[in-house]
């Protein structure tokens, strides 16, 4: 009696065995089929609402650019389209808002709110876990954000070796036709408003048909607020002539750029303009400036100038 007694007992022992082993095995299962679940969830939202910030943020690029203000409500429009467009069911909902830089939290869609910020929010229902006494739903978030400001890093191939001086982009309109002189150092020791890209592009070439060769390809690094680049010296024609002329009829971007001091100028920012003639005799560009995208980075430019970019800051 004794010994089946202890039979008993050990078979006992074994359901209780069994029962932890199969929850714990539950709860693995459930861990790894609604973690997975989850894990999926928040990678399509965080990609949708990434999609969203930046189709906002375009819409708000070109507004600022067309009409130098940002259409929120189009903006706000295209991010929930997109944001939709691609990634979306049942449980799942956006929210786009806008605020400045400077801020911490949206403030609405006052006139300077140049960054988007798009929220994703789903309900996941879960498989396993309710099982366990968890909740039968959890929520995931997602967020993005895209500020537009002003260029302080134009990409290569962009800029061409023509610099405006401050004090005359400082008068500029946007709109207006502006005649530029190859002056921004006044003639200053022979030197005018070419400038000289082979002294931040090693490997290039230089004098005239440098000048010639960045008109035509733009430089072929980046250029930066606050970086120094020399001036070429003399009035140039000949290729300069060829260049300049190719070019009426088409949008190029130009540095804004310091006095000259000891034939060299510092960037200052970046401006849009569409070149309508150009005169051979008198050296004379005549030029529409523009409120213009382009292709950059943030940080350091001015807005006075006209030429705006945008970056995903979250």
């Amino acid at each position: 009696m004794k010994w089946k007694h202890l039979l008993k007992s050990e078979n006992g022992q074994a359901l209780v065995f069994t029962a932890l082993l199969l929850t714990g095995l539950l709860g693995f299962t459930g861990l790894v089929i609604d973690g997975g679940k989850l894990y999926l969830a928040k990678s399509q939202l965080q990609k949708a609402v990434d999609a969203g910030a930046l189709a906002g943020g375009d819409v708000m690029l070109k507004s600022k650019a067309d009409s130098g203000s940002f259409n929120h409500p189009t903006a706000n429009t295209e991010a929930m389209k997109i944001s939709g467009n691609n990634y979306n069911g049942t449980g799942i909902s956006y929210a786009a808002c806008f605020r400045n830089q400077a801020e911490t939290n949206c403030s609405g869609m006052n006139a300077t709110a140049n960054v988007i910020q798009v929220n994703g929010r789903e309900e996941v229902a879960l498989v396993l876990m309710p099982i366990l006494g968890i909740s039968s739903t959890v929520t995931v978030e997602a967020r993005a954000e895209v500020q537009i400001g002003s260029v302080g890093t134009v990409y290569a191939g962009n800029i061409i070796p023509i610099g405006i001086k401050k004090e005359e982009a400082q008068g500029l309109e946007f709109g207006t036709i502006w005649d530029i002189s190859d002056s921004p150092g006044e003639g200053f020791q022979g030197n005018y408003s070419f400038l000289d890209f082979s002294s931040i592009h090693e490997s290039g070439p230089n004098g005239a048909n440098g000048v010639k060769y960045y008109i035509e390809n733009g430089a072929q690094v980046p250029i930066s607020v606050n970086q120094q680049i020399k001036t070429e010296n003399g009035v140039m024609t000949g290729p300069v002539n060829t260049a300049i002329t190719a070019k009426i009829g088409e949008i190029v971007y130009v540095p804004i750029v310091s006095e000259i001091t000891s034939n060299t100028v510092t960037v200052l920012g970046f401006a849009a303009m569409k070149i309508i003639d150009y005169d051979t005799s008198s050296k004379t560009v005549k030029a529409q400036f523009l409120e213009e995208v382009l292709e950059g980075d943030i940080g350091g430019g001015s807005n006075e100038y006209g030429t705006y970019t945008s970056k995903m800051i979250l």
